[in-house]
C-alpha cells in the first residue's frame, strides 16, 4: 500500500511540471572594444523560447529570438533576428516523424524579403 501511495505521489508531482525561466548576461572585450550579451528564456512542457540581445562596442544592438513547440509527431520552430539597422529576418521550420520517415522543413526570409526553403526526408532502413 505504501509503494502504491509513493508511486501515485511521484506521478502527480511529475505531471505538474512548472515553467522554468532562465537568463544570463556577459560582457566581452575584443580588438574593437567592449560589448555585452544578455540571454533570457522560458521552458515549459512542450515548448521553449529564448531571446538574446548583443550590443557591440560601438553601441549597435542585434536581437534574436526563437520559439520551439512540440507537436504530436515532431516539433515546430520560429525565429527572428533584428539587426542594428532595424531590418528583420525570420526563420521557420518543422520536423515530423511518421512510420519510420523523418521530414524536416526549413524556411528563411531575409531582411530584403528573399525567401529560401528546403525539405529533407529521411527513411529508416527496415
Amino acid at each position: 500500500m505504501k509503494s502504491i501511495l509513493i508511486l501515485i505521489t511521484l506521478g502527480l508531482s511529475l505531471g505538474s511540471v512548472q515553467a522554468r525561466d532562465f537568463g544570463r548576461s556577459s560582457s566581452f572585450t575584443g580588438k574593437r572594444g567592449t560589448g555585452s550579451r544578455a540571454v533570457a528564456g522560458n521552458v515549459t512542457r512542450g515548448a521553449a523560447s529564448r531571446t538574446a540581445t548583443t550590443t557591440g562596442a560601438k553601441g549597435r544592438t542585434v536581437t534574436d529570438s526563437q520559439q520551439v513547440n512540440r507537436t504530436a509527431n515532431g516539433r515546430t520552430s520560429t525565429g527572428t533576428a533584428t539587426g542594428p539597422n532595424g531590418k528583420t529576418a525570420t526563420t521557420s521550420g518543422s520536423v515530423t516523424h511518421a512510420d519510420g520517415t523523418r521530414t524536416a522543413t526549413r524556411s528563411a526570409t531575409g531582411a530584403n524579403g528573399q525567401t529560401k526553403s528546403e525539405t529533407t526526408t529521411t527513411t529508416r532502413n527496415k
